[in-house]
């Protein structure tokens, strides 16, 4: 049977602790430094998503500029991509453009945070 003394066991935790700390660290800035490689990698590229509508399971309609000033309709599945047509500019209304993070969220995670924070205390 082992025996080990209140300090060898609380500087364990500590060390699993400050381990578990450092994991979070540095998945957050690989993860930070992922999103902007691949944000570089599609700057200045003749294709941008304009816009995504969700059909069905895993069926998605697509508006993409492809090259200056033509617009195309695309229709994605699991395996499968289809032209379904074109727009001129003149068809196309685009919105204003919001401030959205890396994964299209307009709120920054503080602001959704606060949000849920104070809605929790109105309870």
């Amino acid at each position: 049977m082992y025996l080990v003394s209140t300090g060898e066991s609380i500087f364990q935790l500590i060390v699993v602790i400050a381990i578990f700390i450092g994991v979070l660290v540095i998945t957050y800035y690989a993860t930070r430094w992922i999103a902007g490689y691949q944000r570089a990698m599609n700057v200045g590229k003749n294709f941008e998503v304009i816009e995504i509508q969700k059909v069905a399971g895993n069926h998605y309609v697509m508006l993409l500029r492809a090259g200056s000033g033509r617009y195309l309709i695309v229709g994605v599945g699991k395996e499968e991509l289809t032209l379904l047509g074109e727009l001129s500019p003149d068809e196309v209304v685009l919105s204003e453009p919001t401030t959205m993070d890396t994964y299209g969220f307009k709120d920054s995670f503080r602001e959704i945070f606060d949000r849920f924070r104070s809605d929790k205390d109105d309870k």
